[in-house]
């Protein structure tokens, strides 16, 4: 994704060409094309005053200049100001533009800036706590509201399927940074990933991952038997966690066939169904994973 804004950033930096009967406009977006954005934003503020602003190609070229300051000023910073800024010219330069003579200009760069919140929201999943857990979802919506107008018929699939999956890691970074206490919060984490998999039911890491989660608190529920348990809370317990590898199972299979000699499934697939006392396929599975790592 970060390749995909830098080539948009070439194609979007030659499109700035005259326009007859936009002197200022033309001379904003000459300065900008030479680096000069404090000259072209001064330039293009004149030009709006100066009757310019009825023009589709005037706000493209404001919008183009506020999308270089939040590359080039800003660092591509999600608090970027010129980003919101370029988005709201930009749209409006459609609106002006019925007959799509700017079109190509204009979803060009609106690409672009939808683009930087799809990764700003990806960027958000590593670093979100639990009292800013929305944050990665408002950036990724406003992708989604920004590609309608590039592309009507934009299919969100895979980036959908990318992003959820990067949500349901980022609940369960915080569930362990936590000390792994928070049930609800390995319920997030789940949750996201199965919002993945209705994108793409074959992805290996939504897969794999959610058994693991289910896998984990079958153990840990598990660890906290000791012999303070009385008889009907260990049952209790039994039952809760043979219901955990259950659901763990099918995941880790679908992860499996997906790559069917990686070691980390052969482990799970050995670990799972030795929770559930199918010792033989356990076995199975361990002899296989054996013959992988070449062990006698």
């Amino acid at each position: 994704m970060r390749t995909l804004l830098l080539l948009l950033t070439l194609v979007a930096s030659t499109a700035l060409s005259a326009q007859v009967g936009l002197p200022l406009t033309q001379q904003a977006a000459q300065e900008c094309n030479a680096g000069k954005l404090d000259a072209a934003l001064k330039t293009m503020e004149v030009a709006m005053a100066s009757g310019e602003d009825s023009h589709p190609f005037a706000w493209y070229v404001l919008g183009f200049i506020h999308k270089e300051f939040y590359v080039k000023r800003d660092n591509s910073s999600m608090r970027s100001p010129h980003r919101a800024q370029a988005e709201e010219a930009i749209l409006h330069s459609m609106d002006l533009d019925p007959a799509g003579e700017y079109a190509d200009n204009n979803r060009n760069a609106l690409r672009f800036l939808a683009i930087s919140h799809y990764n700003d929201a990806l960027q958000l999943t590593k670093t979100f706590m639990g009292a800013n857990a929305e944050l990665p979802e408002g950036e990724w919506e406003r992708f989604q509201s920004l590609m309608v107008y590039v592309e009507p018929d934009y299919d969100f699939g895979a980036n959908a399927a990318d992003f959820f999956k990067h949500v349901g890691r980022g609940y369960n970074r915080i569930y362990l940074e936590s000390g792994g206490e928070d049930r609800l919060l390995l319920d997030y984490s789940s949750r996201y990933y199965k919002r993945a998999l209705d994108y793409d039911g074959n992805d290996y890491k939504a897969n794999y991952n959610l058994a693991i989660n289910y896998y984990n608190l079958g153990v840990k529920r598990i660890k906290q038997i000791d012999h303070n348990t009385d008889i009907f809370e260990l049952l209790r317990i039994q039952d809760e966690c043979v219901v955990l590898f259950q659901l763990a199972l099918p995941y880790m299979a679908k992860a499996h066939a997906e790559d069917p000699e990686r070691v980390e499934t052969l482990k799970g697939m050995m670990a799972i169904h030795r929770a559930l006392s199918n010792r033989t396929i356990s076995d199975q599975f361990r002899t296989q994973l054996r013959d992988i790592l070449g062990e006698e």
